[in-house]
Formats: C-alpha cells, structure tokens, sequence
C-alpha cells in the first residue's frame, strides 16, 4: 500500500487489507472480526461524470470491481447507461471491465473528469443522511437511492477534492490520520449498513440491570448504573434554589432532550433538579434517536424495556475508542476507555461515517437548493444536456454547475429575441442570457457583466447550431489563458450571426434536428469564467419517444482554423498512454484536405514531412502547400531533415490507406498510395498500429491531428510540442478502421538482403514498386534520425 492508493469517498476506507490475519503482531483477531466481514471492503464501485451523455443527468455509477492500482480502479461496467463508452461500442456489454481514474487532478489527468471511488454501503448510508436532513425520518430499512440528484453530488464532491488527495477535504473522525499511514484499526473495517437484527437483540439483553423491565419494576423506579445521576452533597440546597423545580418534568425534559449529551451529563450530576431522569423511560427512548439517528434499523421491542441503560450501552457501542498510536478519540468524552465485549463492530463504525457523510449531506442539500431556487417550467423539465466539454484552461476549483433555459413558452419562438453574451476584461466569455421582444426581463446564464455584445434572433426563426470561438487554443505555454471568446450562431432560415470575437479555434455544438433550443447547460469558475458548456434541447411533441444521436468525433473536437467540410466524414483517433500539456478539448486539431471529390484529389502532387512527426505538408498542382502541426505553433528552431513524397494526382494516383503507429504518443505515420507506394515518417518501433482504408467507393479525404505534449522545457523557442492524435477524413462514406493491436516496422537492408527494421526515426518516400520515384530507401543504422530515399525529392 503506498501513495497511488485511493481511499473510499464517503469512509476513506480501504479497497481491501492485504494479509489481514497475517502472523505479525498487527495481524487481526479471527475471533474479533472474520474474513467475511471484511469482504465488504473488495467491492470497490465508480460515481463519476459523462460529458459525452445526452442525459439531463450525465452521472453514472459503475458496477463492482475489485482492483486499483496507480489512481484508477478496474470495474465492470454496469448497467448505468451513462458509463462512457468507445466509440465502437454501440451496444456495450455490462459484463465488460473497463478501467476509470478516480481522484483525477485535471492539471495532470486533463482529459479525465472528475471521479470517485466506494463502497455501496457507504453511499447507501449517504442517502439515509441526506432522508434525515430532508425528511426528519431515520426509519427507512429499504430507502431507494433514486432521492439523490447525483449531479449536484458530483459538483460538490469535485469541489472538496485536494490536488493529488486520495479521498475528499472532510473530517473522516478516527481514520483522519490512520489512513494516512494505511493503517486500519478493527472496528473502522466493519460493514456500517448491513447490521444483522440478532445483533442488536443480543445487545438489550446483556449487561447489569439493562434490558427488560420486570412487572415487579413497573410501578417503581429503576435505580439504575448510569452515568447520570445527581452525586452532589449539597443537591437539596442546590434543588431548592434552582428555577426548574417550578417546571412540569414534561416541560423540562422538553428542554433537555436537545442538549447534548455532556452538558445533559453535567446537569444532572450538578443536582439543581429534583426529576431523577434515568427513572424517565420515554424521556431516554427519544433521546436516543435524537442522538442517534443512524440506529434507524433499531428493531421496536415488544414488552417495556429500561431506555436509561440501552442509551448508555448504545454509546458505549457507538463510540468505540480508537487505539491508533497515540491520536486522540474525536468523539466526547463519555466514549469507553478500552474495547470492552461483545461489541458489534458496525456499530461505531456507522456512527463515524454518519458524522462523515453529515458534512457532506450539509453542502450537498446547499447546493440542491441553489439548483431549484427558480421557478422550473415544463419546458425545462423536459430539456435534456447535449454534450458538455471543457472550454477553459486552466479550470478553476470551486466550480459552480450551472442550468438555465431561455423558454418559459413555445409561443416564444415566434418573437424577436436578443442574445446577449458577457465577456471579463480579457475576453473570455462569463455569462448568457436571452432578451424577448424588448422585455429586459430575462433570464441568465452565469454572470452579467460591463462587457456585452448582443445579436438580434428575428422572429419565427431560430438556432439551428453554434459554433464556440476559442480564444489562444494555439498556444500550449502553461500560463496560457483559453476561453470562449465568441460565437458564430447557425439559425434555421439560413442566416448566420456572428458575437463575440471570431478569431480563434471552433467547436461545433450540434442540434438534433427533431430537438429545439431551450438553454444552456455547464459550469462556471469561482471567478466567473465559463469552463464547461453544453445545450439544453428539447422536444416540441412531448409524447415524442426520439432520442438524439450521439456526438460524433466531427461535434467532440475542437477544430482550427475553421471547422472542416461538412462533406466529409470524421474518422476517430486514438491516443497513447502520454497526456497532453492540457485537455484535448482545449487542444485545436489541424487538418489537410485531400479534396471533397474524385476530382479534387487530382490536384495532390505530393507530401511531406519530418522524422519526428513535427508537422505534415501537402503539395497541390498549382504551387501551393498546406502544413499542420507543430511548426504552425512555433519558428522551426533547428528542423531535422524534411522528405517530400511525389504523389501522381494528375495522373490518378491517391492515397488509399494510411497506418498509424501508436505507443506512448504517436509514432509514425505510413502512408500508401493506389500505386502500392509508400511513404513513412516517424520511429520504426511501434506497440500497435491502426490502419485506416478508403471506404467502399470513397476515398482518403484528408488528415487531421493534433500537438499537444511537451517534453522537458516547454518554454524554449526550439523546443516544439509533440503528436498527441493523428486520424483521417473520408470521402463518399467513412474510412474503415482496423486496429490489430500488433507491431509495425518497415525494413531495413543489411549483408544484401531486407530483415526487420530497428529503432530508427525516418523520413523515408518512394517505396514500392509502382511509378512515380521508384526504388528502395536507404536506412541508417540504431537510433539514427535518417531522412534519404532513393528516388525522392
């Protein structure tokens, strides 16, 4: 057990003991806690977050798994329909196992949201907190989870998560420090929900003088062993002196019931009332599930029973000492000064993860409150979120989720409207809001500012799409600020209107067509900026069964310079095990189009690129060229070697498949033509490759990717951001994709004859045995960077 362990959200519990009933001396006592009842503590779950889910609640839970290791957790994936999922997997297996990071810190894992792990019976006994706090009820034996709004959960929980904590910023009573040190002290391993009822009767009959009363006890009182009862040599003079003697015991016991149970010990023991309340049955019988409210499973009795004692002997239960070190119990000081038997360990141990999930049920039941503090219309109700991304860089602790739809009525669709968007000094958009047919009235998303632009949506039209501008996606520097700074808005007669500035990189968010408009949906930063932002849809026909497709790899990245063709399909990428210098939301993908037609690709003569997968460039007939990557970010410092490929497109030739090499970022990317040419640039030595052919009928359209991850000093101006994404454009259908998951490598000759290729960067062009530069290239020996071919430029 070391650092990378993550510890349960709601218990800070572990996922497992390693050799619990080991022969050292801190192995456990079998007679004291059984192996049984510690398998609780294996089933370890996932409460996360779904950007991509169309859902108005994009939360999920996971099903169970048993493993972590290294900040991520393996579990199987459930029947949650908002687990995220691959882009192949149209109709995913629950069975599967799938692995989430948890406690992800976005300045490391930027592409990660926000998840935690735990245990079941925590999270069951979260709910039964946030019951009482809502309700006022404890007495919920099969209380569904269903009342919790998970994604005002999430939000809070995101917020009280430390840089690099392996559980949340909350009290977590005896395991504050001994979790720490990966230490577990027996009664804070037992199950805190499942309690067995035998268990709690076996409790109210042990013990001196505790338990039932006796018909011969029923008219008299019962002297009974508590802690509380008056012990003062002077108590008569003191009870006579004393204002409550004039107090019915009904009207006092009234006002005692809610001190707590120190300062209720010390009055009694100071004698200034004549009402003996241990001799109060009723009295002590309520004072116990006020005191206790997580006992909500304690089984009523059916004959009179001494509710003094059981008080006690629950305390003494509940509030078991701890015995770490030498850190103090953070329970009062009525707790038992050793670990006395029988004690039913789940007991306190549901005692502290109550006190726990209190705190956090405290800024939970906040947060679900700002969330309702308006009046919700059928129209909001029946809006669901398209696809949340992150817009920002860096983001903000301390987020705020935000929901806000614009129709009250449909009827409002047949007015003009005012969008007004709110921009902070440095142009990056804070808030939204919709103005209707001149009233000021209006409602907002985010914050107001000085700062607004605003564009008139004329009436019986409306938005049909919207393309987010950001603004300094290009640059990678760490102090780099990216943000919306405009938008360009698609409306459904045609028109386009543009607020905001319009320089910058762009994200389509995309309406379903049978879906209209309603608002907004994301989160803010603690000052003001927007850093996630997704659509409010909804469906006109409320008896519609219509859901929308879901986001395309075109909707979920974030395109510059301009978003690409409209005509041409989207291929998705892969990513190797390196992360990028920030999200790839917030990274721009660049791209090269080949052409939109048969005819267009006639105008191709060629390609070119480095050893390092820098950048690529493609040539046309009339002299001009293209270049993405990361040249167009940063001057060319010292630039390795560059390979330029000739490419017949005149004459026919085109590209027909293009393979990409992946490991820890891309490697390599090998291309061939309809010639059975090829042309490779990058590192030899691969993991897998993903090929990626000319669909049926269709054509390679283009190539798009993406720079983002530095190595080393990232402020220096020869040191350039390397390939983090590479994938492909189709024309006339989309490109098949085959991942082999094997390795690739070209060859290399050596003593006459071509054996396999060793770790090499290279540019190498022109082989292949059909026209256009034939011949085979030369390659260097080891590690050397090599970029010469024959028959190349």
């Amino acid at each position: 057990m070391g650092g990378w362990d993550v510890n349960c959200a709601f218990c800070c519990g572990p996922f497992g003991i390693y050799d619990p009933f080991g022969a050292e001396d801190d192995g456990y006592d079998r007679s004291v806690i059984s192996s049984e009842e510690l398998e609780w503590l294996d089933a370890v779950r996932v409460f996360g977050f779904n950007p991509a889910s169309f859902a108005s609640d994009k939360c999920f839970i996971t099903g169970v798994g048993n493993g972590q290791e290294y900040g991520s957790v393996d579990v199987v994936r459930g029947q949650d329909p908002n687990v995220p999922q691959s882009d192949s997997s149209l109709d995913p297996d629950p069975s599967e196992m799938i692995n989430i990071t948890v406690y992800p810190d976005e300045s490391i894992s930027p592409d990660d949201p926000f998840a935690v792990p735990f245990h079941m019976p925590c999270y069951e006994l979260f709910v039964q907190v946030v019951a009482f706090h809502t309700y006022g009820k404890t007495s919920w034996p099969s209380l569904g989870t269903q009342i919790i709004e998970r994604e005002a959960l999430w939000q809070v929980m995101k917020g009280l998560h430390p840089p690099y904590g392996h559980a949340l910023s909350l009290n977590y009573r005896e395991l504050n420090h001994s979790a720490e040190d990966q230490y577990w002290w027996k009664p804070w391993l037992a199950n805190p929900y499942s309690l067995k009822i035998q268990e709690f009767m076996d409790i109210l009959k042990t013990g001196n003088n505790f338990g039932l009363i006796s018909d011969s006890d029923k008219n008299q009182a019962l002297q009974s062993k508590t802690d509380i009862k008056p012990a003062t040599a002077n108590a008569n003079l003191i009870m006579q002196a004393s204002p409550f003697n004039g107090l019915t015991a009904e009207v006092l016991h009234e006002i005692l019931l809610y001190l707590p149970y120190d300062d209720l010990r010390n009055f009694a023991l100071s004698g200034i009332s004549n009402n003996s309340l241990h001799r109060y049955q009723s009295f002590w019988k309520r004072k116990l599930l006020l005191d206790m409210p997580w006992l909500w499973d304690l089984p009523t009795p059916e004959k009179e029973m001494n509710w003094c004692s059981i008080y006690n002997e629950f305390r003494r239960q509940c509030f078991a000492p701890n015995q770490y070190k030498n850190v103090q119990h953070t329970s009062d000081t009525s707790s038992a000064t050793q670990l006395d038997h029988p004690m039913v360990f789940g007991l306190a141990n549901r005692r502290r993860i109550w006190q726990t999930c209190e705190q956090l049920a405290e800024v939970y039941l906040e947060e679900v409150k700002r969330r309702h503090s308006g009046d919700e219309g059928e129209i909001e109700q029946n809006s669901i979120s398209s696809v949340t991304t992150l817009v920002a860089f860096p983001t903000q602790k301390g987020a705020v989720g935000l929901r806000t739809c614009f129709l009250k009525s449909w009827e409002e669709l047949n007015v003009e409207k005012i969008l007004n968007l709110y921009f902070q000094e440095d142009g990056i958009l804070v808030g939204a809001s919709i103005s209707m047919d001149g009233n000021t009235n209006k409602e907002v998303f985010g914050d107001t500012s000085d700062i607004q632009e605003s564009v008139i949506i004329p009436k019986d039209t409306w938005v049909a799409n919207i393309e987010l501008v950001l603004s300094n996606s290009h640059c990678l520097d760490k102090d780099a600020k990216v943000g919306i700074c405009g938008m360009t808005i698609h409306l459904k007669d045609q028109t386009i209107l543009e607020v905001g500035t319009q320089d910058g990189a762009r994200r389509l968010l995309e309406i379903d067509g049978k879906m209209t408009f309603t608002g907004f949906t994301g989160e803010k930063g603690k000052d003001g900026p927007i850093q996630r932002l997704g659509l409010l849809i909804c469906n006109q026909d409320k008896y519609s069964t219509h859901t929308p497709s879901q986001p395309t790899t075109r909707t979920k990245t974030l395109w510059t310079p301009t978003l690409p063709p409209q005509s041409l399909t989207v291929s998705p990428y892969n990513t190797g095990y390196w992360t990028a210098a920030r999200s790839l939301d917030t990274i721009p993908a660049q791209y090269l189009i080949l052409g939109e037609s048969f005819t267009d690709l006639k105008k191709i003569t060629g390609i070119s690129g480095d050893p390092q997968l820098r950048d690529l460039t493609f040539h046309y007939v009339d002299g001009t060229e293209q270049t993405i990557g990361a040249s167009r970010m940063k001057p060319h410092g010292s630039d390795p070697p560059r390979k330029r490929f000739d490419i017949d497109g005149p004459g026919g030739e085109r590209i027909v498949s293009v393979s990409i090499g992946m490991n820890a970022l891309p490697q390599a990317i090998k291309i061939t033509t309809s010639l059975s040419r090829t042309a490779f640039f990058g590192h030899t030595q691969k993991n897998a490759h993903t090929t990626y052919t000319a669909p049926i009928n269709g054509f390679v359209a283009g190539i798009y990717g993406t720079w983002g991850y530095f190595h080393g000093a990232n402020h220096m101006p020869d040191v350039h951001a390397k390939c983090t994404s590479i994938s492909v454009f189709g024309g006339e259908g989309e490109a098949g994709k085959i991942g082999d998951g094997t390795t690739f490598s070209i060859g290399r000759m050596e003593g006459g004859r071509w054996v396999s290729g060793g770790e090499q960067d290279l540019a190498l062009t022109g082989e292949g045995s059909g026209r256009g530069g034939g011949g085979r290239g030369r390659f260097g020996e080891g590690r050397k960077r090599i970029a010469d071919a024959g028959g190349c430029r």
